[in-house]
């Protein structure tokens, strides 16, 4: 049993020094300083930096999100999938409360919609969005390193176990002709497999008001299913 742990912690001692010295190769290292500059977009609101940073799919899925939220029905909305009908709602919801500008939504870029989003939900939570911070990358393939971040505010200790229990990370992609985009779609789509599981124990109208508690949306249920080009002024 004594030469079993002995084994495990040389092996636990050996997989750390190996990341460690991971974090000094050049992609990695790159990797890690386009996910600083993001989060510090992310933090400053700097949206036309955002747009140069995040990946051109969460961009495009942020756009499909917003005109989804003007003028698609409800029907069309109940269809897609649950991360993507959560980002229309989510978008519906800051609007109808006032949290986020209807103008924004209907004239805005999808770099200036995510930023006011993260205001909008920030209002909501009551609190600014943490801080997060890159914690360590490694390269998983060609082209591609996976970074697992954490709270600024946390401990380091704590804040990188946290980070590789909960499986927190995004990934840097290198295109061909050498631009680095970030893509945090890996959280996103494991969060909306969770939701969705959990949500999925709900039917009709329960699953309804589950949804909406999500939200923490208040408003008349009904309200949230309408496009916003019609339950808002278009005159603005």
């Amino acid at each position: 049993m004594r030469k079993a742990f002995q084994y495990l912690a040389f092996a636990l001692v050996l997989a750390a020094a190996t990341v460690v010295a991971i974090q000094f190769i050049p992609p990695v290292r790159k990797a890690l300083a386009l996910v600083s500059e993001f989060e510090a977009a992310r933090v400053s609101q700097d949206a036309r930096k955002l747009s140069n940073l995040l990946a051109p799919d969460m961009l495009s899925r942020v756009d499909r999100a917003r005109k989804s939220a003007l003028a698609a029905p409800e029907r069309d909305v109940r269809n897609l999938a649950f991360g993507d009908k959560f980002l229309v709602l989510t978008l519906r919801a800051a609007v109808l409360e006032k949290r986020l500008d209807y103008r924004i939504v209907r004239d805005g870029s999808p770099a200036s919609v995510h930023v006011a989003m993260l205001q909008a939900n920030a209002k909501l939570a009551g609190m600014p969005a943490p801080v997060t911070i890159p914690l360590f990358g490694i390269p998983t393939s060609p082209g591609r390193v996976s970074v697992w971040i954490g709270p600024a505010a946390v401990p380091s200790v704590l804040g990188y176990g946290l980070s590789v229990l909960w499986n927190i990370r995004g990934e840097v992609i290198t295109t061909t002709d050498g631009k680095s985009f970030y893509d945090p779609s890996i959280m996103l789509r494991a969060s909306e497999r969770e939701n969705a599981r959990l949500l999925g124990y709900a039917k009709g109208p329960q699953a309804d008001a589950v949804l909406l508690a999500y939200l923490r949306y208040k408003g008349a249920p009904q309200k949230i299913w309408q496009p916003l080009n019609e339950s808002q002024d278009t005159t603005n």
